[in-house]
């Protein structure tokens, strides 16, 4: 169960990567969801999503557990999922293009900076904290980017 659980909470080993794990991941995530959209329904993204959701909580509780430390740089699982949100979000306003980009973008800021209330999440403790932050910053990088899409919207 635990190599399982490394698995899915480095998101099949990415979180591995030598630098920007999270970085790396996002960018993974949001060219995956680009595909899901484009290729498939709303319906089989929000599936994807809370499974990932859910698998998310469970393995990153047992491999922080068994790695000894607070929430492991190598953990990306929590990036693909907040980064998945954000995309999902965003879906109802852009093209699955756009939202890819917007979502990579906005997601990693807050992500990086976690302002308020993203820091509040990491409060938690074993796998919620290391997932809550994350769904946190793409909930905030969706309502962010639902307000540029309409603030540029004004404008033209």
């Amino acid at each position: 169960m635990k190599r399982v659980s490394y698995l899915f909470a480095t998101f099949f080993f990415s979180g591995y990567f030598p630098f920007m794990p999270g970085t790396v991941a996002s960018l993974i995530t949001v060219l995956m969801g680009y595909f899901v959209f484009f290729y498939t329904s709303r319906s089989v993204f929000v599936v994807l999503f809370l499974f990932l959701v859910l698998t998310g909580f469970f393995v990153s509780d047992i491999v922080e557990k068994d790695y000894g430390g607070k929430d492991p740089q190598f953990v990306v699982i929590d990036e693909v999922s907040g980064a998945l949100l954000s995309m999902f979000i965003l879906s109802f306003f852009l093209n699955p293009f756009k939202n890819a980009i917007l979502s990579f973008i906005l997601f990693r800021v807050f992500d990086i900076f976690k302002p308020f209330p993203v820091k509040l999440m990491e409060r938690f403790k074993g796998g919620a904290g290391i997932m809550l932050d994350d769904l946190m910053a793409g909930i905030m990088a969706g309502i962010s980017g639902i307000l540029i899409v309409y603030l540029i919207g004004m404008f033209r």
